[in-house]
């Protein structure tokens, strides 16, 4: 077994050495600096155990919301300066939303800005420590939290296009702080770190401080009991991949039948893991009850949803579909002349050229398509068939769910629907086996997957 390492740069070099057992080729560390003892702790560790063809870079970041915010990112480009490191500093303008957590607003913030920074050889660096696991483990217990929340802070994850390292979480605050003391280093102090007004800082000072007194191995205890966490948690990962995959999981949608077969604990787990895999910000356990009991037990020719900040989950057709929270309805009408693609509200209509497939190249030539949202009533004839159908039938038969029809665009020459994205060309406009023809494609800008005419 490796021995636990003593001191900040001990603790970084095997981070490095398991990116390096990983196969990780890391060109670029960049080192998310606030100015305090921690981060100062990690950017000094990693100047003096920077590796060949490395580069280490810092980023600082402003959230505006002091007096002296300024300053400290001042402060934060000279030390980094005087390090030999380059400080980027990102600055931000956002207001904190009604009712939201400011802690977990600006941490969003902050890693989002950062994910936008990593790239495959790049790895992000933070200094949590020992005593930032032991609070988020109560923090996350207090909230009853399930295996996921309890795992607390991982050594690494993800994130964006690269990875998210914390080489400290062995180490203590203490050691941290004699590490830059010892190198004669000042350190900003944020007055917010002192509020007991913030739950994690209540615990800092109040909480943990009372368990250590009694229960000394405290610290120890939390994070073998996340480690513990995080490897449940793995394993309800795993099984819940295996039921998305008997499910017949799809993106963004997911089958009721095999759904409803799973025990209701693994079911509310697979849910949780559909919506993980599609980058849908995670509800609280009670909608994830909700979504597994109300839309699995609604009527069947209901159209029942379950939403949440940023997200929703619809049920239609036998299936959960997950969507934008609001899908607002196209309106208003466009000329348009491919192949240049045609910015609409919600979305982009596109054409790529092909042979024998798609809209008449020639039926359009001279022309401008008239693109209008759905009226009702709409018919359409399709290749082979001998017979208009209703557009809404046609839809039905495509499993196109009714709250994506009300904004797919449709294209019309003069007052005839010639195409709809998802379902098809009008057999009298459709390009012949080897003539020129338009693939259209409608791609809504909450990246869902855009249907296809070919």
């Amino acid at each position: 077994m490796a021995k636990p390492a003593a001191n900040p740069e001990q603790a970084l070099a095997a981070a490095l050495d398991e990116a390096a057992l990983q196969g990780l080729k890391l060109e670029r560390l960049l080192v998310s600096f606030s100015g305090g003892a921690d981060s100062t702790a990690l950017l000094l560790a990693a100047s003096r155990s920077l590796r060949p063809g490395q580069r280490l870079e810092a980023i600082h970041f402003d959230h505006g919301w002091h007096a002296a915010s300024a300053d400290w990112a001042a402060h934060c480009v000279a030390l980094a300066a005087a390090l030999g490191v380059r400080c980027r500093v990102e600055t931000f303008t956002a207001a904190v939303p009604a009712g939201a957590s400011l802690e977990a607003f600006a941490r969003d913030l902050r890693y989002a800005a950062l994910s936008a920074h990593l790239d495959r050889h790049t790895v992000g660096l933070t200094a949590h420590h020992a005593e930032d696991l032991a609070e988020t483990f109560l923090l996350m217990a207090l909230r009853g939290s399930g295996p996921h929340g309890l795992a607390s802070i991982a050594p690494s994850r993800p994130l964006g296009d690269g990875l998210l390292w914390r080489p400290f979480l062995g180490l203590s605050k203490a050691v941290l702080q004699a590490y830059v003391a010892a190198a004669g280093l000042e350190v900003l102090e944020d007055p917010a770190n002192r509020s007991p007004r913030y739950d994690r800082n209540y615990l800092r000072a109040s909480v943990l401080p009372a368990l250590r007194r009694r229960w000394p191995g405290t610290d120890g205890s939390l994070k073998r009991a996340a480690r513990l966490q995080q490897e449940a948690a793995a394993v309800l990962d795993e099984l819940a991949d295996e039921s998305l995959v008997a499910c017949g999981a799809e993106e963004r949608r997911l089958p009721l039948a095999g759904l409803q077969r799973l025990s209701p604990a693994l079911r509310r787990w697979t849910l949780r893991r559909w919506l993980v895999q599609n980058g849908a910000p995670l509800p609280g356990a009670r909608a994830i009850d909700r979504i597994a009991t109300e839309l699995l037990n609604a009527a069947p020719d209901r159209i029942p949803l379950v939403d949440w900040p940023g997200a929703a989950v619809r049920r239609y057709a036998d299936a959960l579909w997950l969507t934008p929270k609001d899908v607002p309805a196209l309106r208003g009408e466009w000329r348009w002349a491919p192949p240049a693609p045609l910015r609409l509200p919600g979305g982009w209509l596109s054409a790529e050229q092909a042979v024998g497939q798609g809209l008449a190249v020639a039926a359009v030539e001279g022309s401008q398509l008239r693109v209008l949202p759905r009226r009702g009533g709409e018919q359409l004839q399709l290749p082979g068939r001998h017979h208009h159908h209703s557009l809404k039938h046609l839809w039905q038969a495509a499993r196109v769910p009714p709250w994506e029809r009300a904004r797919v665009p449709l294209l019309f020459i003069e007052d005839r629907l010639v195409a709809v994205p998802g379902i098809g060309v009008h057999a009298a406009y459709a390009a012949a086996d080897a003539a020129a023809g338009w693939v259209i494609r409608w791609s809504p800008d909450d990246e869902l997957r855009g249907p296809t005419v070919g």
